[in-house]
């Protein structure tokens, strides 16, 4: 698997809504268009989504309300493409607070995330109607990613800085990512593929205002020993994890590490001295690949595809853990 070729596996299925089938015939395509359009149909909504958060950023008058507003309608887009391309329907999308028995136990502050991926077959703890805000146990968390309109160095550091703060608040932060074997069985799956129950962690923004993104990035990501496994633009830039092999790059898919360390202060002789032959199959150094749009004649739909497959496939080795009898009782009959 290189840059240039990668495997999708069962997760490059695209559900047209309304919205895109009308902008489908607007354009005039007569015969299915291929993956490659639908992707740029779907990117083209991009600006609109910029041109309304925009708009509100303008008002004068009730900033903080605007704010938040604009706010939204970004992550409601970020939501939308997730949904339609990458997270498989055994995942449900949703934003809120991750619990654990001690958290409530001690009645602390719950982390909130912009964005949590859970496992469909899992219930919430509670959840706000209105709001559409849930609460959910920890052991149901599949992936957690901060949500910014656009990629500065500022917002890029408070994103990994929030990150690192939910993983602090819910625990084992040293082990976060580690997991040796690589053999927990994923019955959304039905068959062995190495999976883990080790969360996505990413940073996804409409627009990137960084100049230099490959290396002002990597830098930030180093610098904060972040423990992420993507940050993407969605308009055409993307950080995936790597490796830099004599024959070219290797994107690693999966959110789990020999140890908890971040991704290029990882060393190839961890990866070949494991356990898990998955492990052993990647050779070379550990680096972040950077994909931006213009770049080896890319365009922003190529680098959507791309992170479209990589994430997806990493996406598919992540299991949830189960509630176990104990956790049921913390979680839902401590005090009744």
């Amino acid at each position: 698997m290189t840059e240039h070729s990668i495997d999708r596996g069962p997760f490059s299925h695209v559900w047209l809504d309304t919205g895109i089938s009308k902008l489908i015939r607007n354009l005039g395509v007569r015969s299915m268009p291929t993956m490659a359009e639908l992707h740029e149909i779907h990117l083209r909504q991009l600006e609109t989504t910029l041109a309304e958060s925009d708009l509100l950023l303008q008002r004068e008058g009730g900033l903080d309300g605007e704010l938040k507003t604009s706010g939204s309608i970004c992550e409601r887009f970020v939501r939308r493409t997730l949904q339609r391309f990458i997270v498989p329907g055994y995942f449900r999308i949703t934003s809120g607070f991750i619990a654990t028995p001690s958290l409530l136990r001690d009645r602390r502050n719950l982390p909130q995330c912009d964005i949590l991926l859970v496992d469909r077959d899992m219930p919430p703890l509670l959840h706000f109607d209105e709001s559409d805000i849930e609460v959910v146990p920890c052991e149901s968390v599949c992936g957690i990613l901060e949500v910014k309109r656009s990629l500065t160095h500022q917002s890029l550091e408070s994103a990994v800085k929030q990150i690192q703060t939910v993983l602090s608040v819910v625990g084992d932060v040293e082990n976060f990512k580690t997991d040796t074997a690589l053999n927990r069985f994923n019955r959304h799956v039905g068959f062995h593929n190495h999976s883990s129950d080790k969360p996505l962690l990413g940073v996804i923004a409409l627009q990137n205002q960084v100049i230099d993104f490959r290396s002002d990035v990597t830098q930030k990501i180093t610098a904060l020993d972040s423990l992420l496994d993507v940050v993407w633009t969605l308009d055409g830039h993307a950080m995936l994890p790597a490796f830099e092999t004599p024959k070219g790059v290797l994107y690693f898919p999966h959110t789990a590490r020999p140890v908890t360390r971040t991704w290029s202060k990882l060393t190839s002789r961890e990866f070949q001295n494991s356990d898990s032959s998955f492990y052993r199959a990647f050779a070379g150094r550990p680096v972040w690949s950077c994909l931006v749009e213009g770049g080896s004649g890319k365009g922003r739909a190529d680098v959507f595809a791309t992170v479209i497959g990589v994430v997806s496939l990493m996406l598919s080795r992540v299991c949830s853990r189960p509630i176990k009898e104990e956790q049921i009782n913390e979680y839902y009959l401590r005090g009744v």
